[in-house]
């Protein structure tokens, strides 16, 4: 009996030896999680840092924040950090560049510039350095310009933006600026709208294929939710380096796509590669063109619709030759919206890009369509020719 009854009492102070010994193998390795990383995050704060990223601090400092019809916009008198690499400033309005007044005062030719990053300026050095920038200097030059107007030039364009939030700003901000001219740099992000495939399968997609408004590729700017708990347990840097590992809560933090794209993964190959590219991006492309030079036409403002310049040889990954194919197909739609509408069309894509063949890609882009301080100046100077050389009186009085 006593045989019978001692093999369990065995059996269960064995369990209990190997349950105490992987309680503390846990705890050692807790303990040297603990204490390595305080270690390291003692010699390299940076590390902490993208453990711990202090989201709220990420969109306080952010150039943009968000905004009911375009999801983001520029924050109003934005200033980029003393010792930044790249000067950036925003005006009242949240627009980057100086100040100006809501209503255009006497005696002055107001041109506003629609577009994405290349237009922001997400390449040049300075606010001055960006083509609108460039092009009001130009403008403004009595060697260059008879016309004894001043020209203010504002840069209506921000990063990661379309012709999706463009018509927007146009039709519920920059319109009331008072605009005569209204110039259209566009065409990558609209590209990869259309392109967008998701690296999720189809069950799990909030939209299956492009959609008319663009819902299967703008997010809405999110707001900064702690659960409940998340900060008592980011006192532990074993729970920080968990979450590192296993989720994508640090990944990209300070990525604008990691925010403003729907499902957007910053660690999958190719977002653009798809079996079948379906006409939506395009047609909604072509629509809000019309839409552009409709809302500027009815306030007495005339419209260029220029294609866009960009370095081939910089836009990689399997999907390389999709996204140049609807690149140039777009190029196409904007040529004929301009014929149509009878908007001015200026090619400044060939233009650019001979030029960036004859001194050197590097000198004229940064990346894709990002613009050198020198990109953006010979932009700016083609821009100008038109405006000012291009027979179609813009600067009469």
């Amino acid at each position: 009996m006593s045989k019978v009854d001692s093999a369990p009492r065995g059996s269960l102070s064995r369990w209990m030896e190997r349950l105490g010994f992987l309680v503390t193998f846990l705890i050692l390795i807790v303990f040297t999680i603990e204490v390595g990383v305080r270690v390291v995050g003692f010699i390299r704060p940076q590390v902490l840092g993208k453990l711990q990223p202090d989201l709220k601090e990420i969109f306080e400092q952010a150039p943009m924040e968000a905004h009911p019809y375009m999801a983001y916009a520029g924050k109003p008198g934005y200033h980029s950090p003393e010792g930044a690499p790249k000067q950036k400033s925003h005006n009242e309005w949240g627009f980057r560049g100086p100040s100006v007044t809501l209503k255009k005062p006497a005696g002055v030719y107001r041109i506003v510039c629609l577009g994405g990053s290349s237009t922001y300026g997400h390449g040049p050095s300075s606010d001055a350095n960006t083509w609108p920038g460039r092009l009001q200097h130009y403008l403004n030059d009595p060697n260059l310009a008879k016309h004894g107007l001043k020209v203010e030039v504002l840069n209506g364009g921000l990063s990661g933006w379309s012709t999706f939030e463009s018509t927007a700003n146009l039709a519920f901000r920059m319109i009331s600026f008072e605009p005569d001219l209204v110039i259209v740099y566009h065409t990558i992000n609209d590209m990869r709208c259309a392109l967008y495939d998701p690296p999720l399968p189809p069950e799990k997609r909030r939209f299956l294929a492009p959609t008319i408004d663009n819902r299967h590729w703008r997010d809405t700017w999110p707001r900064v939710v702690q659960p409940p708990g998340e900060a008592l347990l980011e006192h532990s840097m074993t729970y920080l380096v968990m979450r590192s590992l296993f989720t994508n809560y640090t990944a990209g933090v300070d990525a604008l796509n990691t925010w403003a794209i729907v499902d957007y993964d910053p660690k999958a190959k190719d977002l653009y590669l798809r079996d079948h590219i379906p006409d939506t991006g395009f047609d909604s492309f072509a629509r809000n063109l019309r839409s552009i030079h409709a809302i500027a036409a009815a306030n007495g403002a005339q419209v260029i619709f220029a294609s866009q310049a960009n370095d081939d040889g910089d836009i990689k990954a399997g999907s390389a030759q999709a996204q140049l194919a609807a690149m140039r197909r777009m190029t196409d739609i904007i040529e004929e919206v301009a014929d149509e509408t009878g908007a001015i069309y200026v090619d400044a894509k060939s233009k650019l890009e001979a030029k960036a063949h004859e001194i050197g890609m590097k000198k004229i882009f940064t990346a894709e369509v990002h613009l050198t301080d020198m990109g953006a100046d010979q932009l700016a100077l083609i821009f100008a020719h038109e405006i000012l050389l291009g027979g179609h009186g813009l600067l009469d009085r």
